[in-house]
């Protein structure tokens, strides 16, 4: 620990031999420990080096970022050292593309993020362990497709050059994105947070997170070890979808389904020795429907829900769910 903190002041003096108002070349870091507002001088940019060895903007402990907005944030790279929830206010100096981590570990941990914009398939991500252009094309299951828009470079302590005895490989934090705008791409329920992981992009959501499809909804997932990468992708959604499943501490479970007409149906939830537990009747519309239905009174257990359409049409049959 010693050394991290040799290492922290040597960057300090780094940044002054490095940098300038706004901008930290390769190898550079500009440290602070403290609140900065970056919106403050509004004619201000922010940006840093993106190359193999970037410059950073650096956040110590609890030290943190505000002001940030589409016409205030860091084109580069953003590191964050210490065990406190953080804000990664990164973008192209005139899009906000957020990255939010839960809290780290240790102390030591360090992370940084920076957002790439353009296809993952042409743009490189450059840094350290798998730089280079990652295909939208490789993907493993469920996931059936990324989007071109852009991704994170997403770094780890013990990996790279966040600094020697820096720890984290981001294990269990959950990760926060706020999206582009994704209405062309996919529907809110189908969209997925998906990492690289030298190989293909896969999921990191598993199951639907996003707020939306509309700039700056949110998405999250959890990450694991192995990520270099973070983009936005999609499942081929399902006809019928049940959320969250199992349902923990919520007294709705939410039933979305496609349709292409407007209508009514039977909504039944049977208990597993298939006795009658619920039954009403719902109205949809055409297009996503999505239909909160409160289970707080059920005890815990499995059951299943059917959605017959009033002419009979099966809407879902059998789906599972579980109550805890």
């Amino acid at each position: 620990m010693k050394f991290f903190w040799s290492f922290i002041f040597c960057t300090c003096f780094l940044s002054y031999s490095f940098s300038q108002i706004n901008h930290v070349y390769a190898g550079g870091e500009l440290v602070n420990y403290g609140t900065i507002d970056i919106s403050l001088i509004k004619s201000t940019t922010w940006s840093s080096e993106k190359s193999f060895q970037p410059g950073y903007y650096s956040i110590v402990g609890n030290g943190s970022f505000t002001g940030y907005s589409d016409q205030a944030n860091f084109n580069g790279y953003v590191k964050k050292y210490g065990n406190t929830p953080f804000v990664f206010p990164v973008g192209n100096g005139n899009d906000l593309r957020t990255i939010e981590i839960s809290k780290p570990h240790k102390a030591s941990d360090a992370y940084a993020v920076a957002w790439i914009q353009g296809d993952p398939s042409q743009h490189n991500d450059f840094t350290y362990p798998f730089p280079g252009s990652h295909s939208i094309k490789s993907i493993q299951s469920p996931i059936t497709q990324v989007s071109r828009i852009g991704q994170w470079d997403w770094q780890v302590g013990h990996l790279g050059n966040l600094g020697e005895e820096t720890t984290g490989n981001g294990e269990g934090l959950t990760i926060t994105a706020s999206i582009p705008d994704m209405t062309s791409f996919a529907d809110p329920v189908e969209l997925r947070m998906v990492g690289w992981n030298g190989m293909k992009w896969i999921d990191l959501s598993g199951k639907p997170t996003a707020t939306g499809n509309k700039e700056d909804s949110k998405i999250s997932g959890t990450m694991i070890p192995g990520i270099s990468a973070i983009a936005i992708g999609k499942i081929t959604s399902p006809d019928f979808v049940i959320y969250p499943n199992p349902v923990i501490n919520y007294n709705d479970i939410n039933i979305q389904f496609k349709s292409s007409s407007v209508g009514s149906a039977h909504l039944i939830i049977y208990d597993v020795i298939g006795k009658k537990i619920f039954e009403n009747v719902i109205q949809y519309n055409n297009g996503i429907n999505t239909l909160p239905v409160n289970v707080k009174t059920l005890s815990n257990g499995s059951y299943f829900i059917n959605l017959i359409s009033t002419d009979g049409t099966v809407i879902g049959k059998g789906k599972r769910f579980i109550k805890q």
